[in-house]
C-alpha cells in the first residue's frame, strides 16, 4: 500500500476503545488502497467488505494464538526460530 495514513495517537481508558480506533484506521487504509486501485461505487464496497472481513478473521486468529501462548497452551517462536542465531 502506498501513502498509508498515520495512526491516531489517542490515550484510551479501556482496551475496547483502542480496538475501535485501530479498526477505523484499518478501514481507512483498506479504502485508500482500493481507491488507489481505481475502484469505485459498488465495486469498491464489495471489495472493501471482502478485504475487511478477511483481515478481521486473520486478526482474530492471531489474537487467539497469542492468548494461547500467554496461557502456556501453545509454544511461541524463539529468537533462533526468527533470526537463526544462537
Amino acid at each position: 500500500m502506498t501513502g498509508t495514513l498515520e495512526r491516531p495517537k489517542v490515550k484510551m481508558q479501556d482496551q475496547s476503545q483502542v480496538a475501535d480506533v485501530e479498526n477505523v484506521s484499518f478501514a481507512a487504509d483498506i479504502l485508500q488502497d482500493l481507491v488507489e486501485q481505481g475502484l469505485g461505487g459498488g465495486e469498491l464496497v464489495a471489495a472493501f467488505k471482502k478485504q475487511y472481513s478477511a483481515i478481521r478473521g486473520v486478526i482474530a486468529k492471531m489474537h487467539e494464538e497469542a492468548e494461547e501462548m500467554a496461557e502456556g497452551k501453545r509454544k511461541g517462536a524463539t529468537m533462533q526460530d526468527i533470526f537463526g542465531e544462537d
